[in-house]
């Protein structure tokens, strides 16, 4: 099956709650399920539910999007579940759900089949290019060396606009971005050697916390393998989602092995058993290090 989006969560907030038995359902699976489609649905339930208990019951427009991918690719037959999630999302940033919806359409020609028509989608899809146009992101001033002019908190704002510059919006430019990835990245590394740890919600505030991650996630093997140490300490300082570790460590561990640990990479394999538990010794929050 086609993926319609690889799923991602970003530190945001919102005043809508779910019911506690809410978060407790895992539908079976559905004879048109496959398994690795079924693990893949049931793993994006799991986190998208300890990323709503970690943010104190309050659900965001990224966990809206989640259920809306989870329950489409488990095939849930309540057409109505996804469609109210879908509209969740939109209500509550329609600028990141034109995003995501932008994102989908590229990943899959045909998302949420059977949950919408393809004329709900096109127009979904047109609304968003539309809102994609009005979105006009200013370039970061970058001093010589690696100076940064600005605070913190504008320097973070500046860079997760530019790590989406040409990623997003049907401007993909692979050659373009990725020079843009390794400038964001000096960036990083210059602000990091300055704070001396992760800058994270007690530094640059919920909203901003994920970006140093979001960096670090589009700079390779190498950069990944530095930096997974100091998200793990972020994670468990409460600098960072644990969500974003576990994407991290997917995707180390799909560039080395092939395979993943947490199931954050749809249309990537799980570990086989016979490796879980020296993954789960090596990588899992839980184990003291």
């Amino acid at each position: 099956m086609k993926k319609l989006i690889v799923f991602l969560f970003l530190s945001v907030f919102s005043c809508i709650s779910l019911n506690a038995q809410d978060l407790s359902y895992f539908p079976k699976q559905r004879d048109a399920v496959s398994n690795s489609d079924y693990q893949a649905g049931i793993d994006i339930l799991k986190t998208t539910y300890q990323s709503i208990k970690e943010n104190k019951g309050k659900v965001s427009y990224a966990h809206y999007w989640n259920l809306a991918v989870a329950y489409t690719v488990l095939k849930e037959p309540n057409i109505d579940f996804v469609r109210n999630f879908l509209q969740e999302c939109k209500k509550q940033s329609p600028k990141e759900f034109s995003f995501y919806i932008i994102q989908a359409k590229s990943a899959n020609k045909t998302p949420f089949k059977g949950y919408l028509s393809r004329d709900e989608f096109d127009k979904m899809y047109k609304e968003a290019l539309e809102v994609a146009k009005q979105d006009k992101t200013k370039e970061l001033v970058i001093l010589p060396k690696n100076k940064i002019k600005g605070s913190i908190s504008v320097i973070l704002t500046e860079l997760d606009k530019r790590d989406q510059k040409y990623r997003e919006y049907g401007n993909i430019d692979d050659a373009k971005q990725r020079i843009l990835d390794k400038e964001n990245m000096q960036i990083i590394d210059s602000l990091y050697n300055q704070v001396g740890s992760y800058i994270g919600t007690s530094i640059a505030g919920e909203n901003l916390n994920h970006v140093m991650w979001l960096i670090i996630q589009h700079n390779g093997l190498e950069v990944l393998t530095k930096y997974l140490p100091v998200l793990r300490t972020a994670v468990l300082n409460k600098e960072l989602p644990s969500s974003c570790y576990k994407m991290s460590v997917d995707r180390v561990l799909c560039f080395q092995k092939g395979y993943q640990l947490y199931g954050s990479q749809i249309g990537m394999p799980l570990a086989p058993d016979n490796k879980l538990d020296s993954l789960i010794n090596l990588y899992d929050l839980d184990k003291k290090k």
